[in-house]
């Protein structure tokens, strides 16, 4: 009798803490974003959200619902939906991921988040691209300069240096100079052109002449 008692008591006990378990269950949506600039954002629940280059906002597929896991071996135990995202820029854009906000701060390109309730986490990409610029003289009596600059973004000035000495700086298109060489003494001098973008990338082009006055 006090056997029957026993197992009746342990058969209770094990349906009272499988039902405890399975209300501690976790679920929720887990939903991205991107900010700073063109990217994209792939993972788990078919998550594929993009913003192409000058969108102002992303599209696609940006959140999606996660629920627990029951596993019972042989208690029944919730486990909460551990969700795999990852950021790559965009192609082409010149934009590359910096880090995240929200859930995944923290995290590199690669975030592994455990959900337990609706989140959020936006990933900022930043311009990674450096300008380019082609420096090309001609002389017609006096040495005229032309750098052809441009940027996925935007050029803010080209810098012209003689022999390294700053003497020119350009803030707009077309970026030209006419150097008058008489005031340059004669022999071989390096002519640099450097352009700068807005987020402080830089790329230089040389060329050198021979100065003969």
């Amino acid at each position: 009798m006090r056997t029957g008692l026993t197992a009746a008591a342990l058969i209770v006990s094990f349906a009272v803490l499988a039902l405890t378990a399975s209300t501690a269950a976790a679920s929720g949506v887990f939903s991205v974003g991107i900010d700073g600039g063109p990217g994209r954002i792939t993972g788990d629940g078919a998550i594929d959200c993009v913003r192409d280059a000058g969108a102002p906002a992303p599209v696609g597929r940006c959140s999606a619902f996660f629920q627990d896991q029951i596993i019972c071996q042989p208690i029944c135990i919730p486990l909460p939906p551990i969700v795999h995202v990852n950021a790559a820029g965009v192609p082409g854009t010149g934009f590359g991921f910096d880090h995240w906000n929200g859930a995944c701060a923290g995290y590199g390109p690669v975030c592994t988040a455990v959900v337990t309730h609706s989140q959020t986490s936006t990933a900022v990409f930043r311009d990674t691209e450096a300008p380019s610029v082609v420096l090309t003289p001609t002389v017609s009596g006096t040495l005229k300069l032309r750098a052809a600059s441009e940027d996925n973004v935007g050029v803010v000035r080209v810098e012209f240096r003689v022999r390294g000495v700053l003497r020119r700086i350009d803030i707009a298109a077309p970026y030209t100079w006419s150097l008058d060489t008489t005031g340059i003494a004669d022999g071989l001098a390096e002519i640099t052109a450097t352009s700068f973008d807005e987020a402080g990338h830089s790329r230089v082009s040389s060329t050198s002449v021979t100065v003969d006055n």
